[in-house]
């Protein structure tokens, strides 16, 4: 997929967040040399909730699977799915399910 000389250049990673996450940019950016830059995504609900709820998680990765593809503008190499509690709250099988999701769409591996 990429060459060798594709590495010799900055590696774009594409971050999809919550619109009201405060903390994965700042951990992505000190975790990584100067040769990995972020591109981040803010991802929000369409509808409200008045708690964070198996219906709310269910909203905001529907979205996601919307939103990842804006990364791709970026030509991100790889995407990480930055929403802990929307990746296990229904198990290994719907994590791995939602990656391959968000992995089709944007074209390059994602990690939730």
């Amino acid at each position: 997929m990429y060459s060798k000389a594709d590495f010799n250049r900055q590696i774009r990673l594409g971050l999809l967040v919550p619109a009201g996450n405060t903390t994965f940019e700042p951990d992505f950016h000190s975790a990584f040399s100067s040769q990995v830059s972020i591109h981040s995504h803010r991802v929000i609900a369409q509808r409200s909730h008045a708690s964070e709820s198996y219906e709310s998680m269910d909203d905001i990765n529907e979205e996601a699977v919307k939103e990842v593809e804006k990364l791709a503008r970026a030509r991100v190499h790889f995407g990480a799915y930055g929403f802990t509690t929307a990746t296990f709250y229904r198990g290994r099988v719907f994590a791995e399910q939602l990656e391959q999701r968000l992995t089709q769409v944007l074209g390059v591996p994602v990690k939730a």
